[in-house]
């Protein structure tokens, strides 16, 4: 039984199911929850300290191809590898962002520093 049809109980829905598992998935919309304000956003970037997530490479590379996975088994386009862009509100902000973008940690996950 999975309690939640949100990004993590569908997920783990769909893994049990493939592992064999008979899954019953509840749910409860709530307005306002964290799913519907989401957007599925992947970012391996924390756009606030401009630091890699942790295990971001990892995460990300597994993430894809999970999506990849349940597309090719549902026929249902989930996973685009989009740009993010962050505007900047103040000067010293965009400072720090071309400071930070420096780092050699970031090199592969962002593809345009400046």
């Amino acid at each position: 039984m999975v309690v939640g049809h949100g990004l993590a109980g569908t997920c783990l829905a769909i893994e049990l199911e493939r592992r064999g598992a008979k899954v019953l998935v509840f749910d409860h919309p709530m307005p306002g929850s964290a799913s519907t304000a989401a957007a599925g956003l992947v970012n391996p970037v924390s756009l606030r300290r401009i630091v890699p997530v942790w295990r971001a490479l990892e995460m990300l590379q597994k993430a894809r191809a999970f999506y990849r996975s349940f597309e090719a088994d549902s026929g249902v386009r989930l996973w685009h590898d989009m740009p993010l862009f962050k505007v900047f509100s103040t000067a010293e902000a965009a400072s720090f962002w071309l400071r930070r973008a420096t780092d050699p940690d970031l090199f592969d996950l962002v593809e345009d520093r400046v």
